[in-house]
């Protein structure tokens, strides 16, 4: 492997082979827009031996970490989603432990790459797409809660989206006495049990941060006229300039794909044009690659 000096990173934990699934043909999609290095972080506590045998023949490297007693089997935390316990998105901080690398981008395997990704890397660090930025497309400042409201607002008084943030793609410079203020920080996250936790520690650990282009992360919500313009974004802007569309929602591109839901949107309506767009997109992909990843999935 040609080592390079930036990485995208995807976490993972459980055992689960739908996220499998969905990992495979987002790796093969990212694989045919970057030159970077890709690194597949897995917990060893409850990731099976034959999914990291599977993922090393997709990914540039696989690295183990150990999240017991730091996200996992931690009991004072109550998760507030049935499917996995959301303390351990905050596994996000073990790639900071990857110092050979200059700048590192963290991606979810919900993702749709549409066009080389590359230059997120010269970018300012550390970025995550604020959504009380002024300007939704530059990598301006970030005006985030202070811990204090954070913590007051978003973890005690269950306040949705006041955290501001989408922790989708984040890109840093891998630090290890960041890893270390992530592990005293991620206690006050577990004490106040923040439904959002990846997102909370990420806020509270990083009074200084930039706002991520939306282009990086633009959700499936985002797509309906009111979103747009307050982003003050158009349609053609997002034809234009999208690079990395998320399924942050109950549907992932899989499911869509399996369902044909796509079949049913409308392109003379803009939010349906623009939401098939993407998935179109997939579909290029899920086709040419669904025998071989079936293969791997039925083998499992």
């Amino acid at each position: 492997m040609k080592m390079t000096k930036y990485a995208f990173v995807l976490i993972h934990f459980g055992d689960n082979i739908q996220y499998l699934e969905l990992e495979l043909y987002f790796l093969t999609n990212l694989k045919l827009y970057t030159t970077n290095n890709i690194i597949y972080l897995y917990s060893i506590n409850d990731t099976p031996t034959k999914f990291v045998d599977i993922i090393k023949k997709y990914a540039s490297k696989c690295i183990p970490y150990d999240d017991n007693g730091i996200t996992f089997n931690v009991q004072e935390f109550k998760s507030n989603y049935t499917k996995f316990n959301t303390l351990r998105t905050c596994n996000f901080i073990f790639a900071y432990n990857l110092i050979k690398y200059k700048k590192i981008c963290l991606l979810e395997s919900d993702m749709v790459i549409m066009k080389n990704i590359d230059a997120i890397f010269e970018l300012k660090t550390p970025s995550i797409l604020s959504y009380t930025t002024n300007n939704f497309t530059q990598n301006y400042k970030n005006h985030l809660p202070s811990n204090k409201d954070l913590i007051t607002n978003i973890c005690i008084n269950k306040k949705k989206f006041v955290n501001g943030v989408n922790g989708g793609v984040i890109l840093f410079t891998p630090s290890i006495k960041m890893f270390n203020k992530y592990l005293q920080n991620i206690k006050v996250i577990i004490q106040n049990n923040c439904p959002y936790p990846n997102e909370s520690l990420f806020i509270y650990s990083n009074p200084e941060s930039f706002n991520l282009p939306v282009w990086y992360n633009l959700s499936y919500h985002h797509l309906t006229h009111f979103h747009l313009s307050k982003m003050k974004i158009t349609p053609t802007d997002v034809i234009d300039n999208l690079v990395v569309f998320h399924y942050n929602e109950t549907y992932k591109p899989t499911t869509i794909m399996r369902d044909k839901w796509y079949l049913e949107l409308d392109e003379t309506n803009t939010k349906d044009l623009l939401r098939k767009i993407p998935i179109l997109h997939y579909k290029q992909i899920f086709d040419k690659y669904s025998d071989e990843i079936k293969n791997y999935i039925n083998y499992y």
